[in-house]
């Protein structure tokens, strides 16, 4: 049985080849690539609190969005890698923020929200 509540780090599980399809232009037949479906499913209703909640895990909540990569024809994705691309994203937000904070002096979450831009 697995923990409910994963770390936010990327995956421990063996690893798996890197997909030479770019996230960014791999639509099928005009449809979206795979890095908007991520992204549109990381924004959607309450997905990302229930991704860096408890709960549902996210070997679970990956799962989820490949379902949703499928039904628009990407089936060369695999759940170790939204993982990852979800920790990278995550990453880079996450220094965005503190970026804007040392550049402007300016915590982030006054303008942005409580929570929503974490620094540290």
């Amino acid at each position: 049985m697995e923990p409910e509540n994963e770390p936010i780090g990327p995956p421990q599980e063996a690893h798996v080849q890197t997909s030479r399809f770019r996230w960014e232009t791999d639509g099928i037949n005009g449809g979206p690539p795979s890095m908007r479906i991520l992204l549109d499913w990381l924004s959607s209703q309450d997905n990302w609190q229930r991704w860096v909640g408890f709960g549902v895990t996210r070997r679970i909540l990956a799962e989820e969005i490949l379902q949703v990569m499928r039904s628009h024809g990407i089936n060369h994705r695999h759940r170790v890698a939204v993982i990852d691309m979800v920790h990278q994203l995550h990453l880079k937000y996450k220094m965005a923020c503190k970026n804007y904070w040392l550049r402007t002096s300016v915590d982030p979450t006054e303008t942005i929200g409580e929570g929503e831009c974490a620094i540290g």
